[in-house]
């Protein structure tokens, strides 16, 4: 269980793609004879730093035949690299570099990607933004659109770019939503996956009169029609529409952005998996109402819970167009008013607008889901069988050289920490980074219960941080459980019980 921290609080993103390296390192066969390069990126460094301190191929380190990715990757194969392209950036983080992974990071991985395989492997890059996000903004602000015709045109390699939504609404000039309209999504198809009573939501299932025992009325995603997540998500049957490109896959490469998350505490390695999924209605996000209706969308009952419930079930996906058309009042209102550090945690009232939609610490049912689709992501094949071994080798960067503090993970502040961590175990990483961040992991539930989880399990930790190798070129960070120093993220509206304090630093370092 290793894990390597390059931190240089400096480290920026280079302005200029496709991102050449500074220097043609002796190991890049694939670059001989070239002369053009950076004048400078240290991002391409920094991510080189990282493999070389996990140890990868290291009995070749520093000589032409070193080859990181060798384990991982071989002549053949499938590959697909995920990196988080969530949204456009709205006005208030134009510029920033929060939202999203950057192609820089991508550039080096890439390379030995390609190193690994001899040039031999079918490699896409692919995500499942949201809805409403304008994906060649995203692409030309990372630099993501330039990277990948460098390959194309520079170096005749085909790699493969997939938007894996089947909608997505159109926008206007100004930036609002204009229509919803069907997409391609994955040319390779999309197969149902179905968990039934192995899912982490069969325990939270119940049934409701109206639909027949069969259906499940109270899973909810904000702005879906109920009625399509409730025949997904039912008493004995869970199922979910995952993207025949991944499920072929014989590597996949999971390059998240380090953010808060509203609904889950925090977005890395674990969650960024839910880009995974090809309808977000098939994506339980929370269950209506509060804590002592039987839901977690909200901490109390209140009448706006009510109403709520009944303009959400009258417009349905229709709501979702007024919601991103008055999304910039709303949200504006949610990060500098509803909060609450302004308003206060005891009022009913405030608690009920500041929250919606489960975007609080009490949410149940997000986390579940995050695990359901690791799960399938390890065990699950391209026929929609779950078998009780991994079905593919896996490999982790996050980008964390801008991250993303407090109202994440679409209207973060913006954190520039310099950092990246590196690893082959998805839950191990995320602890690390959680940490790292001064949030408590064993408070964050797709954590803590995936640490816990018997049969298929997705990591080898069992909670014993003290397993975890830790490689960096900080000091502080090799010893990160021994001592109380950390990030010190802001944790999201109505998380602050993830927040890491003196006596549990304490404990933890003992």
């Amino acid at each position: 269980m290793n894990v390597a921290i390059v931190h240089h609080p400096a480290l920026r993103y280079p302005e200029t793609p496709p991102f050449h390296p500074e220097q043609w390192y002796p190991e890049l066969r694939l670059y001989r004879g070239w002369t053009s390069r950076a004048p400078a990126n240290p991002v391409y460094r920094a991510v080189r730093d990282g493999l070389l301190r996990l140890g990868l191929d290291r009995e070749h380190a520093g000589t032409p035949d070193w080859n990181p990715l060798r384990g991982i990757v071989r002549p053949g194969d499938r590959v697909v690299v995920k990196p988080n392209l969530v949204l456009h950036e709205p006005p208030a983080l134009v510029g920033s570099q929060a939202l999203f992974t950057h192609a820089s990071v991508l550039r080096p991985l890439i390379d030995y990607v390609l190193l690994a395989s001899g040039g031999d492997c079918r490699l896409t890059v692919a995500d499942c933004p949201l809805q409403e996000a304008d994906l060649p903004r995203v692409m030309r602000a990372n630099g993501l659109e330039a990277l990948l015709a460098f390959y194309h045109a520079e170096l005749r390699v085909p790699i493969e770019f997939v938007d894996f939504r089947l909608d997505h609404m159109v926008l206007r000039q100004d930036g609002l939503v204009e229509r919803r309209q069907k997409a391609a999504g994955d040319p390779r198809g999309n197969v149902t996956m179905r968990l039934d009573r192995t899912s982490e939501l069969e325990a939270i299932t119940r049934g409701d009169e109206r639909f027949g025992s069969a259906y499940q009325q109270a899973f909810a995603v904000q702005f879906y029609d109920q009625e399509r997540t409730a025949v997904r998500h039912a008493c004995g049957r869970h199922e979910y529409l995952i993207p025949r490109t991944v499920l072929e896959s014989d590597v996949f490469v999971n390059v998240p952005k380090l953010k808060t998350h509203q609904k889950a505490g925090i977005t890395v390695c674990l969650k960024n998996l839910i880009g995974i999924n090809a309808d977000k209605s098939y994506l339980p996000h929370y269950r209506e109402g509060s804590l002592d209706e039987g839901g977690d969308e909200y901490p109390h009952r209140h009448w706006l819970t009510s109403l709520n419930h009944r303009l959400r079930r009258r417009y349905a996906e229709r709501g979702a167009l007024l919601w991103v058309a008055t999304s910039r009042s709303w949200r504006f209102l949610k990060r500098h008013v509803l909060t609450p550090r302004v308003l206060g945690t005891e009022s009913k009232f405030l608690a009920n607008v500041g929250i919606g939609g489960g975007a609080w610490y009490g949410n149940d049912t997000l986390w579940r889901t995050i695990l359901d689709i690791n799960t399938i992501l390890f065990f699950g094949d391209a026929e929609g069988r779950l078998h009780d071994t991994p079905q593919r080798r896996y490999f982790a960067l996050v980008d964390g050289i801008v991250a993303g503090e407090g109202n994440g993970p679409i209207l973060p502040t913006p954190k520039a920490c310099g950092v990246l961590l590196l690893g082959d175990d998805p839950l191990v990483v995320d602890v690390v980074a959680s940490r790292l961040m001064g949030l408590d992991w064993r408070k964050i539930r797709q954590l803590d219960a995936a640490a816990a989880r018997r049969g298929r399990r997705i990591s080898a930790f069992d909670g014993d941080v003290s397993a975890i190798r830790l490689a960096s070129n900080d000091p502080r960070w090799s010893r990160l459980f021994e001592h109380a120093e950390h990030l010190a993220f802001e944790p999201p509206p109505w998380w602050d019980a993830i927040r890491l304090r003196a006596p549990e630093l304490e404990a933890e370092a003992r």
